[in-house]
């Protein structure tokens, strides 16, 4: 459950940080929202990689 968790917080804290930098600079706001989803991409990936990784030591 660590992985659910703090992959939450990690979505929670990305997005935070776009809604800061779209309020400080709303003309690239488009820019700003496609490095947000390439870094929410990695948050799942790796919280999808520890899941694979869990399994294989449980399986072990």
């Amino acid at each position: 459950m660590l992985p659910i968790a703090l992959g939450a917080l990690g979505t929670g804290i990305l997005f935070a940080g776009y809604n800061l930098a779209v309020a400080r600079n709303p003309e690239e706001a488009e820019g700003i929202f496609n490095t947000t989803l390439m870094g929410y991409a990695l948050i799942e990936t790796f919280v999808f990689m520890s899941f694979i990784a869990a399994f294989v030591i449980y399986s072990i």
